[in-house]
């Protein structure tokens, strides 16, 4: 009989609500550093790609996969596991698993793992919604087949949330099925995919601060494609249906890898994808229609260190871009700022953050957003590779990612615009901001 991951206690650390504090040579930040969980030993089930999010309420939800298999989906069981923090990040309650796979195909084969979470709290409503890949596939070796059951497509779960007034509690709902919904969306008007296996991007799903359809605020899902580079998918009620952004021929980042999206404050969308020239693949979508989702993609442009953009060497992880307001320390002038997170290598090492102020002539011009970043804060000293972050109510940034040593532990860590940026940039004062929503 299988244990199941969710009552698995592998040690005191996984279950206490109080802070572990990890421990650090160097000069970088330690205060409020803590272990989420912790991959007991190198031959211990690991530990993997981080997922951070905060509700309307102020919850943070920290996601984990957790592999008894060992491996990514397409090996075996792999569970999603979440602990929530309900002070900023100083204490975290007991982790539980929200998707739980069976590490058995002889039923439905899109239970057999459950990974690579990327999740989304509405910012109106205090529900998550959490999208995974799913099954027994390996992402390359995916073939989807519109209308076949023998159709083996790497598969699509999502999983959703919402805040129980009465109780006090978040009830969640069981993973559901979805590969159908988000693969047929890529079939052109003959019946043939243009996408034969596809995964969402880990990490942050973006949510619009500026179009709202009905009762959500649109979100933004980047994904990788099999044979077709990166593409970008939207949804306009919070994740009941996906449609693609531009045609399906378009390619914005035809060599991307693992990807994530953001959103400038005209609208536009921008693509920052993992790539295999030492540093990102950045790409725009300008729309002509913004509510209808229509428009064009730009040219993609490459970010390394030949136009001093972001340098990252042969790191094969996935980091995050997130766009947020800053005060510029030298005027103290309102300014919008992009972070970019990635180890600063070489290899899977010394994860940190670039940093660079966008300013409207730079909404459409993926060369001049691909140069010119600022190497700002070294976050770890050792090895580390993915990373994700959200904006706490405490108006810090709550930065998780991978660290070694013994496998890869997801370690938390809250982080002020100060410290990202050597002092360069403020934390601005609360007041109306350039990104306030609307209709």
């Amino acid at each position: 009989m299988k244990i199941k991951t969710c009552a698995l206690a592998l040690s005191a650390l996984l279950l206490t609500s109080l802070p572990v504090v990890a421990q650090s040579s160097g000069p970088f930040p330690v205060e409020g550093r803590q272990t989420l969980y912790k991959t007991p030993g190198a031959q211990g089930a690991p530990y993997r790609i981080p997922a951070i999010v905060t509700a309307p309420n102020g919850d943070i939800f920290a996601l984990s996969d957790f592999r008894p298999c060992g491996a990514d989906i397409g090996y075996g069981e792999v569970d999603i596991m979440c602990r929530i923090s309900k002070d900023n990040g100083a204490t975290w309650g007991e982790e539980f698993c929200i998707a739980d796979g069976t590490g058995d195909d002889r039923s439905d084969v899109w239970r057999v793992g459950f990974g690579d979470a990327a999740v989304v709290a509405d910012a109106e409503r205090n529900e998550l919604l959490v999208m995974m890949v799913c099954g027994k596939t390996v992402c390359w070796n995916g073939n989807y087949l519109p209308g076949d059951p023998k159709s083996n497509p790497n598969r699509v779960a999502r999983v959703r949330a919402k805040w129980n007034r009465k109780t006090g509690e978040w009830e969640w709902t069981k993973p559901e099925e979805v590969t159908e919904s988000v693969y047929s969306i890529f079939v052109d008007e003959s019946g043939k995919p243009t996408v034969q296996s596809l995964f969402i991007g880990s990490g942050r799903i973006f949510q619009s601060r500026k179009v709202k359809v009905d009762d959500y605020y649109r979100l933004y899902c980047s994904v990788w494609t099999k044979n077709g580079g990166n593409r970008v998918i939207y949804s306009d009620d919070f994740g009941e249906s996906w449609k693609v952004l531009g045609a399906l021929t378009d390619r914005p980042a035809p060599n991307g890898d693992e990807p994530k999206c953001e959103e400038l404050p005209d609208g536009s969308v921008i693509l920052s994808s993992r790539s295999g020239f030492d540093g990102r693949v950045f790409n725009i979508f300008t729309f002509t229609d913004i509510k209808k989702g229509t428009g064009t993609w730009g040219k993609q442009a490459v970010s390394n260190e030949k136009n001093r953009g972001v340098v990252s060497q042969k790191n094969a992880t996935n980091g995050e871009i997130m766009l947020v307001e800053a005060l510029r320390k030298s005027d103290g002038e309102r300014v919008c700022l992009a972070l970019q997170s990635v180890p600063f290598g070489p290899g899977r090492s010394h994860v940190g953050v670039y940093y660079k102020e966008m300013t409207p002539d730079l909404y459409a011009d993926t060369e001049a957003l691909a140069a010119d970043w600022t190497r700002g804060l070294q976050i770890s000293d050792r090895g580390s590779a993915y990373s994700t972050m959200t904006w706490q109510k405490d108006r810090r940034f709550g930065f998780f990612y991978e660290e070694e040593p013994g496998g890869y532990q997801m370690v938390y860590l809250p982080l002020t615009i100060e410290q990202l940026t050597d002092g360069n940039y403020l934390t601005p004062p609360v007041k109306r901001r350039w990104w306030k929503r609307s209709r």
